[in-house]
């Protein structure tokens, strides 16, 4: 008898089950894809690296979207085989056309507790608008993707939750504004 796969398989658990095998599905997934972020953040100035981020996460969700079409007209193995043609091809560029600069040789300059505090919340408004971007994307993929497959329990239980996350994570980052001293930058 052969057992039934890991993700149908999690409903049956109810909801627990369910955000288990989410969490497990995206840590799966941020594992490989943290060095290709971390790529994004070293070659695009700060100033643009949100617009990077959502722009990279929007094109590798088109390319999931490309992918299941294209497993859909020519099987899978077909388009896995593609699909790995051009994840290599893409690497080989990469491997290719980056040079890593020489280290500088200028001194490093002395770190306060305001700057640690202001690269914290840099950061954390850099997450949060991040993991909007995402799931609102994510979750506007996985209407269209159900639109064109069939509804079925998983995804739709996937897109209330990645709805639900955008709206406590807009709600959090209202009152934190909110709590701001006006005329203030941050």
């Amino acid at each position: 008898m052969t057992r039934p796969p890991f993700f149908p398989a999690s409903a049956s658990l109810g909801i627990a089950g369910l955000i288990g095998a989410i969490v497990v599905l995206y840590t799966g997934i941020n594992v490989q894809r943290s060095p290709f972020q971390a790529l994004v953040a070293d070659l695009v100035p700060s100033r643009y690296r949100s617009l990077a981020t959502g722009s990279v996460t929007f094109q590798m969700c088109v390319g999931a979207i490309v992918f299941l079409m294209l497993g859909r007209m020519l099987g899978m193995r077909p388009a896995f085989l593609i699909a790995a043609g051009t994840v290599m091809a893409i690497a080989a560029a990469f491997a290719l056309g980056l040079k890593e600069p020489p280290p500088s040789g200028a001194p490093s300059a002395e770190v306060t507790f305001r700057s640690l505090i202001d690269a914290t919340w840099s950061a954390l408004r850099l997450v949060v608008t991040t993991l909007v971007v995402l799931h609102l994307v994510s979750g506007v993929l996985d209407l269209v993707y159900m639109g064109q497959t069939g509804v079925n329990g998983t995804l739709i239980a996937n897109t209330v939750l990645r709805f639900a996350v955008v709206a406590v994570l807009l709600v959090v980052w209202w009152a934190a504004h909110r709590h701001h001293t006006p005329g203030t930058s941050r």
